[in-house]
């Protein structure tokens, strides 16, 4: 038993997941043959560092070269590193407010609300950002505490959702 869990916890070392994240309603231009929104559409790269841990590039910036690393523990809470230590991120049913740094900023995490799509329970969180930045439009994410971040709302009011997801949610 015990060389079971050890295998298992090296086969979550290394691992990687690229998840594509697309517009849930895409209008189909039957003329052209293409969507709109699908030039809103993009990757994100999951790394397993071990089995609670993970990095995910590309999601909270956009830049597949920086990632940020995010813990599952128990009891649906999550936490993410920042500035080399572990903050709370998410804990079911609070709504906790803390801080992230991205690209140099230091944004507040806003939870919202809860919201369901189908048998799902998901949240929404905003990041704020410092009150002498003015930007045109808040960052607005979807999360699950089963699977993370699923699902973003763009500038242009597109919901991008997670493709593996889209089938559990839709």
């Amino acid at each position: 038993m015990i060389v079971f869990l050890f295998n298992s916890h090296i086969l979550a070392q290394g691992k990687e997941i690229t998840y594509h994240f697309e517009v849930k309603n895409p209008i189909y231009i039957k003329s052209t043959g293409l969507y709109i929104g699908k030039e809103f559409e993009f990757y994100s790269i999951r790394e397993f560092t071990s089995d609670s841990t993970f990095i995910d590039k590309g999601l909270l910036n956009n830049n597949l070269d920086v990632g940020y690393e995010f813990k599952k523990g128990k009891n649906n809470r999550w936490y993410i590193k920042n500035n080399n230590e572990w903050i709370l991120f998410f804990y079911q049913n609070i709504n906790y407010i803390g801080t992230i740094e991205i690209s140099g900023i230091s944004y507040s995490i806003h939870w919202s609300h809860a919201c369901f799509w189908e048998h799902s329970r998901n949240y929404i969180f905003e990041l704020i950002p410092p009150k002498n930045m003015d930007i045109s439009h808040l960052p607005t994410y979807i999360f699950n505490y089963e699977f993370g971040i699923i699902g973003l709302e763009n500038s242009d009011g597109q919901l991008l959702l997670r493709k593996d997801m889209m089938y559990e949610i839709n």
